[in-house]
């Protein structure tokens, strides 16, 4: 199971969603549809077809067994055959198309986000808050999150333990943090809209005095989430009741959660600034800050065992060492870079792969030991 400025927080230039499973397989959300890619850049399928092209797709879609989850620009979620890429069911805004059969109806809102997958629930945030679909019908469940913003980010769903319910976290523009308790949602009980669902259960909500776009960082051992906010800072919550245990202060607003990789945690922000600092007994401790790019860095760092790697909006994808933040080497890609980065294997070794606003050169690969291209995928019909 897997994975704007607020002049870019409008969404009017958004960039494209990409993703990645264990198998090496990546897919790409951009416009009007959705695309599956193997290890070396070539298209498997698409979705929709394109007679039935009637959305915009920016979202990553997320990979469960043998489904691939997505939302698009009207609200709307889908189910798709990972192999193949034919639709498996659709909910559409207050209702649900199973194996072609539509219900009409309900409010349209963007899902820009990657869906939350529980055992038989999928979590979807949207501009409203979270609402909840059966997982194998696609049905609307009697469940959501209203939050005052929108929720730009996946929330993190976390299994039932011996003494804690099933829980959800919700990271929100409207400067908050949830913890949801979502133990109790009844897969038979379903709504026809949004507007009928119950409000879930929060445990408890906090203030994070400034907005969060991106998605937490949970660390399991240690209860605590990371969070980076729109106040150009990174938080530490405790998972078990919402106290801010320490702050740590940026350059620039944090869009993303930090990567935590060997204790430490590695995050960029938007003047273009590269962290990594470590959290003890309340307290961040700076290990080394780096301007590294003339641009924002809005994407969570690619981390390795030597490198750190980030992706501007000044067109240039950036590897420094771990251990000092010095630059190691840099790979202009004469477009934004902006979409998360993965790490796969292909049949020459590890590369790097992300997505840049240039259609022509979508999705890229590069090496990770020097930065050179690889491959690159076209996004075309």
């Amino acid at each position: 199971m897997f994975t704007l400025l607020l002049v870019a927080c409008s969404q009017e230039n958004p960039w494209p969603g990409v993703s990645k499973t264990d198998d090496n397989e990546v897919f790409v959300s951009y416009e009007r549809f959705i695309a599956k890619l193997d290890a070396n850049g070539k298209r498997i399928w698409v979705f929709p077809e394109k007679d039935e092209r009637e959305t915009m797709f920016y979202a990553p879609p997320v990979v469960d067994d043998g489904t691939v989850y997505v939302g698009d620009y009207n609200g709307n979620v889908y189910a798709v055959d990972r192999e193949t890429g034919k639709e498996i069911w659709a909910y559409k805004v207050g209702g649900t198309k199973l194996f072609g059969i539509a219900n009409f109806g309900g409010s349209t809102d963007r899902v820009i986000a990657p869906i939350a997958i529980a055992e038989n629930i999928l979590f979807v945030p949207d501009e409203l808050g979270v609402f909840a679909l059966n997982k194998e019908t696609g049905k609307l469940l009697n469940w959501k999150l209203d939050s005052d913003r929108a929720v730009w980010s996946q929330p993190i769903y976390v299994p039932a333990t011996e003494d804690k319910p099933a829980m959800l976290f919700a990271a929100s523009l409207d400067h908050s943090l949830y913890a949801l308790d979502v133990s109790e949602i009844d897969l038979e009980d379903t709504v026809g809209k949004l507007d009928d669902a119950e409000e879930a259960e929060v445990l408890w909500k906090a203030d994070l005095e400034g907005a969060a776009a991106g998605q937490p960082t949970y660390d399991v051992e240690r209860g605590i989430l990371f969070v980076g906010t729109f106040g150009s800072k990174m938080l530490a919550v405790s998972a078990e009741d919402g106290d801010i245990l320490g702050e740590y202060e940026t350059e620039g607003w944090v869009w993303e959660g930090p990567t935590l990789y060997d204790g430490v945690l590695y995050f960029g922000d938007i003047k273009g600034y590269l962290h990594a600092v470590t959290f003890n007994d309340g307290n961040f401790e700076r290990i080394w800050s780096r301007q590294v790019a003339k641009g924002k860095l809005r994407a969570r760092p690619l981390v390795t065992d030597d490198l750190v790697i980030v992706a501007s909006d000044d067109n240039t994808i950036y590897a420094v060492r771990r251990d000092t933040g010095e630059r190691e080497w840099e790979r202009d890609v004469e477009s934004k870079a902006l979409a998360d980065l993965f790490q796969i294997q292909g049949e020459d070794g590890w590369m790097l792969v992300t997505a840049t606003a240039n259609k022509d050169e979508l999705v890229i690969a590069l090496r990770l030991d020097n930065g050179n291209e690889r491959w690159s995928y076209k996004h075309e019909d």
